[in-house]
């Protein structure tokens, strides 16, 4: 079997590590290429150093029909039995050239917040019957999809995010490396820094907490075209001392073993990989009411949902977590168990695999 995934760029993303977790852990005798719709990145050698095939598909904003049939090239030259793209975006671009090349099309869709625009939903409903599954990465996407978009339920297939949990429970790391000290308190969030994440309310809300809890230190895992403007607030916030921004990471499992808290500030969300594996670390949660999220977090009794774009609501739960270990324990081990009961990897690979056989 010979699978092709498309995805937006070879930059480290929640969908972007779904891709390469289904690349690099279905078994031996597929064989796999991703395709980037738009740019390079560190996820290109990752997939190179492990004999995935990658194609860097190069779309301009002005281009309109180039991408579809570079894609399409592209696929001519891997000869894919499957086509699997993530978010409708890959999909309109891939769609084409999987019917050209007679491959089975799978689609995920990873959130549904980006298809409420009665646009996308039309273009997704168009494309849909070209598709011979689509899978949500949880209930609401799945619900969404099913009752907004009005894509047949036999044709929705919820694949959730898997956790490759005895890596990320067993990793460890020394906070020196941070300039921290074991006595700190230590809140840790792993996004891309873009402005659906709303890394500024949470550096408002730290403000609060910093001045609630002096030696409190938040260490931000992630880049972006945010990240000028993020560090100039935290300057301006008088934070310098206590927030520490990482960039790119590929060690994020020994980031979590670092920090005693995990925070998402996001006001919109699907199911965001980056809590499951705070979770599977065994880290409590503070984290926005949005899309997936407060499901998982109330559903595993994994930590607390605060209202989105609120600071106030969300420095008061960040204080709360920091001023009481047991509380982070009870939470912390609560999550843990649930991700490891029910957002095991190797089950999430089985599915999609079996989906690629017998769509």
């Amino acid at each position: 079997m010979r699978v092709m995934q498309v995805i937006y760029a070879f930059k480290v993303g929640g969908s972007e590590s779904v891709a390469r977790d289904i690349a690099l852990n279905m078994n031996k005798h597929s064989e796999h290429a991703v395709a980037s719709l738009e740019s390079d990145g560190h996820f290109r050698e990752v997939f190179d150093s492990n004999n995935v095939k990658t194609y860097v598909i190069d779309r301009q904003p002005t281009e309109r029909f180039g991408p579809m049939i570079r894609l399409w090239k592209a696929m001519r030259s891997f000869k894919p039995n499957v086509v699997h793209t993530h978010h409708l975006y890959q999909l309109f671009y891939a769609w084409p050239g999987a019917l050209l090349s007679g491959a089975r099309l799978i689609h995920t869709e990873h959130e549904y917040y980006s298809l409420v625009p009665a646009k996308s939903r039309f273009m997704l409903r168009k494309i849909s019957r070209f598709c011979n599954a689509i899978t949500a990465v949880n209930r609401e996407t799945s619900d969404f999809l099913v009752q907004k978009v009005k894509i047949p339920k036999s044709k929705v297939h919820i694949v959730v995010n898997g956790i490759d949990f005895r890596k990320i429970a067993n990793a460890s790391s020394s906070r020196e490396q941070f300039g921290l000290s074991e006595e700190d308190p230590v809140a840790g969030i792993v996004a891309r820094l873009h402005p659906v994440k709303d890394h500024a309310m949470l550096l408002k809300a730290f403000r609060i907490v910093v001045d609630n809890v002096p030696n409190a230190k938040l260490l931000v895992a992630g880049d972006g075209s945010e990240r000028e403007r993020l560090e100039k607030q935290t300057h301006d916030l008088g934070l310098k001392h206590a927030v520490i921004f990482l960039g790119t990471r590929s060690d994020i499992p020994n980031i979590l073993s670092c920090i005693d808290i995990f925070v998402l500030a996001s006001w919109k969300e699907g199911l965001p990989l980056s809590i499951l594996e705070a979770m599977a670390a065994g880290k409590p949660i503070v984290a926005t009411d949005v899309g997936g999220v407060p499901s998982l977090v109330n559903d595993s009794g994994s930590g607390i949902i605060v209202p989105p774009r609120d600071p106030e609501s969300m420095a008061n739960a960040v204080i709360q977590m920091l001023k009481n270990k047991k509380d982070r324990e009870i939470f912390g081990n609560a999550g843990q168990e649930y991700v490891k009961q029910n957002y095991s990897l190797d089950t999430s690979i089985k599915k999609y695999e079996s989906l690629y056989m017998s769509s």
